[in-house]
């Protein structure tokens, strides 16, 4: 089952189905998110997240060498 995302000029706004909020609190018990709750994305979370994922593979990349 997948989460619906609809993207404005703020960012993306998914919305997580009561199942995955359940699996993912689950595993994250102390997140401050319930379930059902909308999770509002910005484009500097985006940039964020790519820019930690391109550090990681460097770092990765570093390590294996």
């Amino acid at each position: 089952m997948n989460a619906a995302v609809r993207v404005t000029a703020a960012g993306a706004t998914s919305f997580a189905s009561s199942s995955q909020s359940r699996q993912y609190l689950a595993r994250v018990p102390n997140s401050s998110a319930r379930i059902g709750e909308r999770l509002v994305l910005t484009e500097d979370m985006y940039r964020q997240a790519l820019a930690d994922a391109k550090a990681l593979c460097k770092t990765l990349v570093d390590v294996l060498r």
